[in-house]
Order: C-alpha cells, then structure tokens, then sequence
C-alpha cells in the first residue's frame, strides 16, 4: 500500500450486550483509528446510548434483530482502508493492530487476509489450513471473527452478508457464504499464521440439531448451487462423527435433501448472487 493503511474495527453487539462492549472492549481499542459500534435493540427496555463514548468510536442504533443485518450496518459507516469484523464477547492480543496493518502492507496483492486466535492459555482451539493462499475449501473452516479485509475491494464487488443467513431465514453460516462471494469475486484471499484475538472457547451452539441440519442444504445451495447435490453425502460421511448422537446416517441425507422441497416451491431467487 502506498500510504499507509488505518483500520475500522466493526462491533456489532445487541441489547444489554453494549455494557460489555464499553467495559471491557473498548478500552482494548482506544489506540485504533476507527471503531464503528452497531447496536442492535429489540427489547423495550434498552435504550440507546446517549452519550460520546471514546473519541475515535461512531456508534449507530438498529432496531432489527439479524446478525447478518448488524454486521452490514457496521460496514456502511467504516471509512478506513481496512476493516476487522468483531464480536461483543472478545479480547485482542497486544499489538493486534498493527500485526493487521502490517500484514497487509508486506502483501499488498491480498484483498482478505485471515488470523488467528488462542484461549486465555495461548492454546490453539481449532486447527487452521496449511495453504497460504485460501481456496473455496480452505475459506469454510473460518469464523468471521478471524477475517480482516480492504474496504473497498468488497465494497467494489458488492459483496455483504447474505441477510438470509445468520439467525434470520437460515441459521449460521453467513461468514462461509461472505467468504466464497469473495473468492468467487476473484478477490485474493490469504492466511496468516499470528494471533489477534482471545476467545475462552469454541461457540457452543447446536450445529446437529435437526433443523440446523436442514438448514444447511440452504447454505450448501447458496454457495454451490446444483452441484451441492453431489456434496451432500461426501458432507454426511466425514461429519458423522459431530452428528452420529442426533440423527442417523440416512437420516441426516434425507434431512439436507428434503429442504429442496421447500425450494421448488417457494423459487427463492435470492440464492443466484450476481457474482
């Protein structure tokens, strides 16, 4: 990069949650030259923060519940060259910034690139992939936590999160379909192997349960589209080991299929996006 890069830092968090972020995250990010705060308010209780609350945070208000729906807020309002996605519930390593920065700067080709994160004892939770450059499979073993991306590379290619995923139509997921958008936009994706952030442990949602099961066939379309039929068994014979406790091997096929169904009836166009 010629000059040199600043950083937006794009919060997202929701009701209550906004406590956390202002004890407890911002104190973490008083040095990074942008954080943009979306607040999601769905309860009547909460109001909306009235007050500045750290000199280099914008903070904006939406009445909407979909996570997918905060994080592209967060989005339209960032101004810097580099944009790091976060979550309410996080801890940055010291330095994270600049290891972002200067990351970017040494690969100046790399539209996204990916880090990574250790528990509270600087182990690894989740193992990450050998390549340096990421390929369609690589993208989908990452959470968007991990992700930090040029500004306007995504804003040229008009890519944000698909609004249909994310707790809303469909659960989870909306982090692997942004990522295959990018690749298949012909962005230049790349992981570095440095530590950013602390996070306790892995996210404990249910992943097996039978309409998550379901859901996925949606995510599987979305980013695949018909080919994802060809993927499904391959998908329910190396992840039967995660769901083997939930749902027979012939079921969970039967489950991923039958969602086409729902498809053919409904003729969701949605699912062609126009990259």
């Amino acid at each position: 990069m010629k000059d040199n890069p600043t950083l937006s830092i794009l919060i997202t968090t929701m009701n209550e949650w906004i406590e956390r972020v202002k004890k407890e995250l911002l104190p973490q990010l008083e040095e990074v030259d942008e954080v943009i705060i979306s607040h999601q308010i769905t309860r009547s209780d909460i109001l909306p923060e009235i007050k500045r609350l750290w000199d280099n945070v914008k903070y904006y208000t939406l009445h909407s519940r979909w996570v997918s729906i905060n994080r592209n807020n967060t989005l339209q309002y960032a101004t810097s060259t580099i944009c790091l996605i976060c979550d309410d519930d996080v801890s940055y390593v010291q330095w994270f910034d600049q290891v972002i920065i200067n990351n970017f700067k040494d690969n100046e080709q790399y539209d996204l690139l990916s880090f990574e994160f250790v528990d509270p004892n600087q182990e690894k939770l989740k193992k990450y992939p050998p390549e340096w450059c990421h390929k369609m499979t690589s993208v989908l073993n990452l959470w968007w936590l991990e992700i930090a991306f040029k500004r306007e590379s995504i804003l040229s290619q008009w890519i944000l999160f698909d609004e249909n995923f994310g707790f809303s139509k469909y659960i989870s997921w909306e982090d692997s379909i942004f990522l295959t958008d990018c690749i298949k936009s012909g962005m230049k994706c790349a992981h570095v192997k440095e530590n950013i952030w602390v996070h306790p442990a892995e996210r404990n949602r249910d992943m097996w349960s039978k309409s998550s099961i379901k859901d996925k066939w949606a995510v599987f379309y979305r980013i695949f589209h018909w080919y994802a039929r060809l993927i499904v068994p391959y998908f329910a014979s190396i992840k039967y080991s995660q769901y083997k406790s939930k749902v027979w091997f012939i079921g969970f096929i039967i489950l991923m299929y039958w969602w086409i169904i729902d498809f053919l009836k409904s003729k969701q166009s949605w699912f062609c996006h126009p990259n």
